[in-house]
């Protein structure tokens, strides 16, 4: 849908701990798993992200982030030309405007 979001407020507390946080991210990812006949195939794709800045190690306040992540902002881009019968042929305005609706 054109107005969802996906949002998350972090708290950091880093004051006991000796490593500092360099970064927090918010992501959008599809991971694709396939299995067929013994053939195993993974993919992890990040559609959109956000980072916001981290704290250094023993810092004495707590810090809030807050991360927004537009959904909208994933889009599929449909390629020019597919290939049918061993040759490139155009994709048509109507099937590259259905295509990017995904």
């Amino acid at each position: 849908m054109p107005n969802e979001h996906a949002k998350a407020d972090v708290k950091i507390d880093n004051s006991h701990c000796k490593i500092g946080v360099k970064s927090v991210a918010l992501a959008c990812e599809q991971e694709i798993k396939l299995n067929c006949d013994g053939h195993h195939y993974s993919d992890k794709i990040t559609l959109v992200n956000q980072r916001a800045n981290g704290v250094p190690a023993l810092h004495g306040n707590h810090e809030d982030r807050s991360l927004n992540v537009n959904l909208k902002d994933i889009k599929y881009e449909v390629p020019q030309h597919h290939k049918k019968k061993g040759h490139n042929k155009p994709i048509s305005i109507e099937d590259a405007f259905l295509m990017s609706q995904m």
